[in-house]
């Protein structure tokens, strides 16, 4: 027999989870975790409500501003696929001609390792 400490009875082992080492029993964490999941969805609603339509500025296309890089150099100006491919530029990567000039690297930057295509 163990105490919850949320709701105060006295239950067996059973009742609680990671066999019997928590100290909240299962009902009340099931309450708790209900509670959590409630608040981050209505936050996920009010900020799709509020969110707002910008411009990525590596791909150009129309992005909502939740779903910019909000770390690095790029932080609020690219989205994430953008942010990815700026991370991993340096690797080595077949060159995207496009009059002349590799995409890629017109796009991210300069790179040493920008091979040209056979």
């Amino acid at each position: 027999m163990k105490e919850c400490w949320k709701c105060k009875q006295m239950l067996q082992l059973v009742c609680f989870g990671r066999n019997g080492k928590s100290y909240i029993c299962k009902p009340c964490e099931a309450a708790r975790v209900r509670l959590h999941y409630d608040n981050v969805r209505k936050a996920r609603e009010m900020e799709a409500v509020n969110d707002v339509v910008v411009t990525c500025h590596a791909c150009m296309k129309p992005v909502r501003f939740s779903r910019l890089s909000k770390t690095g150099i790029l932080k609020n100006k690219v989205c994430k696929p953008c942010k990815m491919k700026y991370d991993h530029h340096k690797r080595p990567h077949v060159a995207k001609m496009e009059q002349g000039e590799c995409v890629i690297c017109v796009t991210y930057g300069q790179s040493d390792c920008c091979s040209m295509p056979y």
